[in-house]
């Protein structure tokens, strides 16, 4: 099972489990297809976490599309802070994707060992020092 940490108070975002019993505080009767990713839900802190061997995220995913019939002000909320959670869990997923494809480039490029007066591989590092400093 997982493990609860305090990655939340760094990030300032709820940890899953907290959103779970916020969850089974405002919806009376869960659905029944709904239920084990809510129970998954309940000890599990962030979106990157694993319960068992699935991914929180896979989690979260299946407790949405099994969540349906939940309806409200409450579960409109609820359910966009979830997505909220997937969506920047997948920006950060494809950000580190292109760190690691640009430093793949800058490897393939030094390997090759381009003339630098050529100007792309100097677009190249500057390329790659903009991307680090806006991280």
């Amino acid at each position: 099972m997982a493990t609860r940490g305090r990655e939340h108070e760094m990030t300032g975002k709820r940890p899953l489990y907290e959103i779970a019993a916020d969850i089974r505080a405002h919806w009376a009767k869960v659905n029944y297809a709904a239920e084990p990713y809510l129970e998954a839900m309940e000890s599990l802190d962030s979106i990157t976490g694993m319960y068992f061997y699935e991914t929180a995220e896979s989690v979260v995913l299946y407790f949405l599309s099994n969540a349906t019939s939940w309806r409200g002000e409450d579960a409109r909320r609820v359910k966009a802070e979830l997505r909220g959670m997937l969506k920047a869990l997948a920006q950060q997923l494809a950000g580190e994707a292109s760190h690691r494809h640009l430093a793949d480039l800058r490897n393939i490029f030094t390997t090759f060992t381009l003339n630098p007066s050529q100007g792309i591989y100097d677009h190249l590092l500057t390329a790659m020092d903009d991307y680090k400093q806006s991280r």
